[in-house]
Parts: C-alpha cells; sequence; structure tokens
C-alpha cells in the first residue's frame, strides 16, 4: 500500500500507517494474499487457502494438486455454516439453518492423444430450522476425444452424470423419521461430429474456386437419438436430415430456379418432416409447390442489384414529371401545389400508390403467406389510399382560400382602419 500511495501520488505514508494496513492485507512470505478484517478473515495461496466469515460462524477453504505441469489436476473445495439472510435471499432457501458443502473439480488433458476429461463431484446438505435435513449430491464427467486422420476429424463428446437427494423430516416425535429420496438422475451418452473431408470443407467455406462439385459434410451420432443427423453443404444448396426430418436452405432466382450460392441473389428457407428416399427429390421441387414447407425466403445483395434496385427505380420513374412540377420554382410552386391540393388530388388511380412490383421483385414470402397474397395487400391498401384520397373534402383548404380571398378584398379597408397616427 505504501509503494502504492508513493507511485500514484508521491505521498509518503507514516510507518504506523503502513503497519495497520499491512495487518489488515498483507503478501506473506509464502506468497499467499492474507487478510483480517471485523467479522471476516483469511489466506488465498496459489496451492491452498481459506476463509472464515460472519464471525467465524462460516468457513470455506480450497486446494489444488497438480500434475504434468498442470494438465492434470484436481481443485477441491468446502464450505459450511449458517445461511445467513444473503444467501436466504440470493438462493431463496429460507428453511436451511445451515449447511455443509464439499466437492471437487478434476481435469486431464493429453495433448498428445488428444483427449480431455473433465470431472465435477458436489455434495450439499442442510439442517432446517425445525431439524429437518436434505442432502443433494451430484457427480459428473466429460470425455472430450478427437480422432484424425490424413483428412477427416471427428470430435467426440461423452457425458455421464448422476444426481440424488434425499430428505430427512421428523413426524410428530424425534424418534420418527421420514426419508424421502426425489431428483435422482442417472445419465450416460455420447455426441460425434464427424467431418469425412477437412479439405473439401476447407475449400467449400474460403469461396476459392467455388463450383458445382464444391461441396461439405458433417455427420453428427447422438446415442440419444435413433439415427444419425447429416448436414450437407452443396453448390445451390444445404440440408440438415434426421430421419424423415429435414430444414433445408437453397439459393434461388427471381424465378425460384436454384443458383449457385456465390451469385448472392434469394435465400430460401425450407423445413418437412416427410422425406422419403434420397433427399434431392424433396429440394428441387419449386418453391410454389411446397406449401407450408416454405419459412422464408430474403433477397440477398445481388437481388437488391438486379431486382429490387430497378424496379424501385421503374417505380420512381412515373413520378418524375410530378415531383420537377412541384419543385420547379420553389417555394412559389410548393405552395401551389399545397394551396390547390384538392384539385389535383382526384386525379389519383389505385395504380399510383401500386408498389407490387416491387414487392414482386423482393420474393419475400412463406408458405402461408406467399409473395402474391402480399403483392395482393399492397394492392389493396394502393386502392384503399386512393379512394380515400378522391374522396377527401379539404374543409380547411376551403377555408384557407376564403381567408386569403378576405384578406386580397380587404386593401380599402386596411387603408381607413390601420392608418397610423398624425
Amino acid at each position: 500500500m505504501s509503494d502504492v500511495f508513493n507511485d500514484a501520488f508521491d505521498i509518503a505514508l507514516p510507518p504506523p500507517v503502513v503497519d495497520q494496513l499491512n495487518n489488515k492485507a498483507h503478501i506473506n512470505e509464502r506468497e499467499e494474499f492474507v487478510f483480517d478484517h471485523e467479522g471476516v478473515s483469511g489466506r488465498f495461496g496459489a496451492l491452498d487457502g481459506e476463509m472464515e466469515w460472519n464471525n467465524g460462524k462460516n468457513r470455506a477453504t480450497y486446494e489444488n494438486e497438480l500434475e504434468n505441469d498442470g494438465f492434470k489436476g484436481v481443485h477441491k473445495y468446502t464450505s459450511g455454516g449458517e445461511v445467513d439472510q444473503f444467501w436466504q435471499d440470493l438462493f431463496g432457501i429460507y428453511t436451511w439453518e445451515t449447511y455443509a458443502e464439499e466437492g471437487e473439480i478434476s481435469w486431464d488433458i493429453d495433448p498428445i492423444n488428444m483427449k480431455m476429461t473433465l470431472g465435477q463431484k458436489d455434495s450439499k446438505t442442510g439442517t432446517s430450522y425445525s431439524g429437518n435435513k436434505a442432502a443433494i449430491s451430484s457427480e459428473a464427467e466429460l470425455e472430450i476425444k478427437v480422432d484424425l486422420t490424413e483428412d477427416s476429424v471427428t470430435v467426440t463428446f461423452s457425458p455421464d452424470f448422476e444426481t440424488s437427494g434425499i430428505d430427512e423430516a421428523k413426524i410428530n416425535a424425534p424418534e420418527m423419521v421420514s426419508h424421502v429420496k426425489h431428483g435422482d438422475i442417472d445419465y450416460s451418452g455420447s455426441l460425434a461430429f464427424e467431418v469425412p473431408s477437412t479439405s473439401k470443407c476447407s475449400q467449400y467455406f474460403s469461396g476459392n474456386n467455388f463450383h458445382s462439385k464444391s461441396s461439405c459434410d458433417v455427420n453428427i451420432k447422438s446415442s440419444d437419438l435413433p439415427a444419425e443427423i447429416a448436414i450437407r453443404m452443396k453448390h445451390k444448396f444445404a440440408f440438415v436430415k434426421a430421419g424423415s426430418m429435414m430444414a433445408y436452405v437453397k439459393s434461388e432466382n427471381r424465378k425460384g430456379d436454384m443458383v449457385p450460392f456465390d451469385k448472392l441473389m434469394y435465400i430460401s428457407l425450407y423445413a418437412t418432416d416427410g422425406v422419403t428416399g434420397r433427399p434431392f427429390a424433396t429440394i428441387k421441387r419449386k418453391f410454389n409447390e411446397v406449401g407450408k414447407e416454405l419459412l422464408l425466403t430474403v433477397p440477398l445483395v445481388g437481388a437488391f442489384e438486379k431486382e429490387i434496385f430497378p424496379a424501385a427505380m421503374a417505380y420512381g420513374k412515373k413520378w418524375n414529371k410530378f415531383f420537377e412540377n412541384v419543385f420547379a420554382n420553389p417555394p412559389n410552386s410548393v405552395v401551389k401545389a399545397v394551396y390547390w391540393m384538392d384539385k389535383w388530388v382526384p386525379s389519383v388511380q389505385p395504380s399510383t400508390f401500386d408498389i407490387s412490383s416491387i414487392v414482386a421483385a423482393t420474393r419475400i414470402g412463406c408458405g402461408e403467406v406467399p409473395n402474391v397474397s402480399v403483392q395482393a395487400m399492397v394492392k389493396t391498401f394502393a386502392e384503399s389510399m386512393a379512394n380515400e384520397m378522391k374522396e377527401h373534402e379539404f374543409e380547411m383548404l376551403v377555408e384557407a382560400r376564403e381567408f386569403v380571398n378576405d384578406v386580397n378584398k380587404a386593401e380599402k379597408e386596411a387603408t381607413r382602419k390601420f392608418a397610423l397616427p398624425a
């Protein structure tokens, strides 16, 4: 602390102050952080440590055992004491009065054989204010293994865990005790991710020399599933398949024909649970033949450049003359247009605000609401807007013009009424 003040503030603390601070917190000769404050004290070292708080009513310890330069080891811990108000509020365990916990976290990393095992054990016991007891224990292990060949890789996860709990409750009298087990879980399984050809996947995602035979396959095998999950990414489509269920994505053009992904036109997402035979027999169907299996179609950069932007320009072109006249001589032209709005607005047509051609170019839609339905909704809105404008009476404009006429006719009245005093 003295060094901190010297370096930061160029202030030398008095020796009694330094001694007092060192008694509160310091690094001892074993390079352990030691602290002693009112109600809490402890020692934290690299390999072990301990801490007491709540005026000694609670205590926790830890210990680290390391081997093979840290590639193998175990971290053991204990904790126990009163369940004070803070922990009651944090975990909502208002019935527990005391608790005790012990456990360990272990690891074993074998870089040569590309294998890693992680483990965890924990047991908790608690006593309620009424004297009842509860115990919860868990043990888990996760093995991760990588198998490599010249052009393939398989990563396998093998989890194994179990939990158990028991309540011990006194019934009417201390000698009568009920034991109830609850929440027991015992699970063991495996999950493997296999890439049969890492070179193909590397070439596929790099985008270099992307062609009709570009592909990347990933196979997922789980002990909990009756069939393996196949992921295949091809030149114009990709899919995830498990049994008869399949989700797939296609790169499409304006007509819905499949095109290479690097064209960046439209992406359509599909899902079905009725796949029979080879997946491509399902995938090659046209987008307008699959019904609700089409989840969504969205445009990409290429679609904006080649389809959507030209459609927007074509629609905007018919407004050129209108805006040229409105802004021909501002602000006079703008004021004139607003002043006589009720005279030109009735020229509106159902096609005036119809942007269905732009909507069609986006191809946005899904099986339940296809793009043609979105176009129809846009057309209906444009017709409704045109009808509203035709029927609008513009009462405020009529009143405004009457006011202006009254002002224009007031020359003699203004000369007489507002003559300045001599």
